[in-house]
């Protein structure tokens, strides 16, 4: 009597631990499962959320800086009066920016006097450093300095040199971003022009003189 009387309590005992075990063996795996399913999506988005700030904080870039640009312009010039004196010029150019920062703008340009008396012929060079003030992705405003030296020929033979300075805009077209218009602006300008015809060399100054210096073209980037 008194073993059956212990018998069930000893086995209910042992049916009770072994409850208790198998409850902890099957926990502990979910809980390790649980916990690994945990930490990697944590892990791979913030990864992901760094990634997306550093390509957000990004600012934008003009859309053809570090590409060759070809194309025409025209520039009503005004030299010293005796040389060639107010002269329309088409210029053949390339426009390369180099970076954010800075790009160069370089041609040939030819002309025909318009107030000094006719047989003269002006062929000149044109080189222009520039330097960005503002930038977005299609439009950038800068501020130039444009050498041009020139040669006169024809009923008289002589040289001109004319420095000017100013500002531009250049835009790339929305359908067609490698093709780009610009204008330019340079109400200061100072000018040598060289001897010839008996007359000897001169320099002028200039500013907002009368046709201003303006220079309109394209550039189309490849």
């Amino acid at each position: 009597m008194g073993l059956l009387g212990r018998f069930p309590l000893r086995v209910s005992r042992v049916l009770f631990l072994a409850a208790i075990v198998s409850l902890l063996v099957v926990s502990l795996p979910v809980s390790g499962r649980a916990d690994d399913s945990q930490v990697v999506p944590v892990t791979s988005a913030s990864d992901n959320t760094s990634g997306n700030g550093s390509s957000s904080g990004s600012s934008a870039t003009y859309v053809d800086v570090h590409r060759v640009g070809a194309g025409l312009s025209w520039a009503p010039v005004e030299i010293t009066p005796g040389a060639t004196g107010e002269t329309s010029v088409g210029y053949a150019g390339v426009r390369y920016w180099f970076n954010r920062s800075f790009g160069l703008d370089g041609g040939l340009g030819f002309g025909f006097p318009e107030v000094s008396p006719s047989g003269e012929f002006l062929t000149t060079l044109h080189v222009e450093p520039m330097v960005a003030i503002l930038e977005s992705t299609r439009t950038i405003l800068y501020g130039n300095l444009d050498l041009m030296p020139g040669i006169v020929s024809g009923n008289v033979s002589t040289f001109a040199f004319q420095v000017s300075a100013g500002i531009g805009v250049e835009h790339a077209l929305e359908d067609m971003p490698r093709l780009a218009l610009y204008g330019q602006w340079d109400p200061f300008s100072v000018n040598l022009y060289g001897p010839g015809n008996d007359r000897p060399t001169e320099v002028g100054i200039g500013f907002l003189g009368s046709v201003m210096n303006v220079d309109i073209g394209f550039r189309y980037y490849f």
